[in-house]
């Protein structure tokens, strides 16, 4: 053999050169096998939802390496995966409104790398946990992202400190110390029934005041000073009717008054005071206020 190898060159050339052709085309279809997988396993990614893994099957497949085809696919998925991954920008605040900037911050239970604090951070769509530590009592934020949703801030804010509001008025109350914000009450139905009523009153006031005002003046203008006794018993009625009304409105309205002070206020009972008293044609009513 050895002997016919070297009496013939050119056919020992053939056989080397179909030797290194059958190697390189092992190699191709090794290569084209590793683009083909990545772009299947990109596109079940893709479809579970997971596109943070798609993306980077698809970057594999889009590589010069891969057949054109392939790669035009892939680029192709890869630049839809791109504009459909959400991000995040986390940030988080003491109970003051100032920056913490030494949190330890978990996301889905993983450690956040440190490059990535500051910055907008890329997560699958869907629910996520967001946990900050190491200043106090733990803050979790629940988030649900959706798709093209980006930089989305999520602030979260740490909860008033309780040593120290108790240091500084150790009688003050559980809910005021724990910096609670102190419960509201809403306004009691008597303010409610008192401001109807007076609002009624005043209704009637200003009507039987008009008509008062209107018989007068035609009174006056036709008959004054000998008038039937029975237009003169009616306009009296009218303005008593007037008088009486603007009264009532006026007790009601500051009654009304009173309650709305005393149920959003922290004075005490004592601090406030109601004083009504009898005027001439109505009634007079005062609040008086003590600091």
């Amino acid at each position: 053999m050895t002997r016919v190898m070297r009496r013939h060159p050119a056919l020992a050339g053939i056989v080397a050169a179909s030797v290194w052709t059958h190697t390189d085309a092992i190699a191709a279809d090794k290569t084209s096998l590793a683009c083909i997988q990545a772009s299947d396993q990109g596109q079940s990614a893709r479809d579970a939802g997971d596109l943070l893994r798609a993306r980077e099957f698809f970057a594999q497949c889009t590589e010069p390496k891969c057949p054109a085809m392939i790669r035009r696919d892939c680029t192709s998925w890869l630049e839809q995966v791109e504009v459909q991954l959400p991000s995040i920008v986390l940030g988080i605040r003491d109970a003051e409104g100032r920056d913490v900037v030494d949190a330890r911050v978990t996301i889905d239970g993983r450690p956040l790398e440190d490059k990535a604090r500051g910055g907008s951070i890329e997560l699958n769509p869907g629910p996520h946990m967001i946990r900050w530590e190491g200043v106090g009592e733990p803050v979790e934020v629940r988030i649900a992202l959706r798709p093209q949703e980006k930089s989305r801030p999520v602030i979260a804010t740490l909860p008033r400190s309780t040593g120290a509001t108790s240091d500084t008025n150790p009688g003050a109350p559980a809910s005021e110390a724990a910096g609670a914000p102190p419960a509201k009450a809403g306004l009691p139905v008597a303010t409610y029934v008192l401001g109807g009523v007076g609002v009624a009153a005043l209704g009637t006031f200003a009507y039987f005041g008009l008509r008062a005002k209107r018989d007068s003046d035609s009174m006056h203008e036709a008959c004054a000073p000998a008038c039937a006794h029975d237009d003169v018993v009616a306009l009296k009625t009218k303005l008593v009717v007037a008088d009486v009304a603007l009264g009532v409105g006026a007790v009601s309205l500051a009654a009304a008054t009173f309650f709305a002070l005393r149920a959003t206020s922290r004075a005490t009972k004592g601090s406030w005071e109601l004083r009504a008293s009898p005027v001439v044609g109505g009634a007079r009513a005062d609040i008086v206020v003590g600091f």
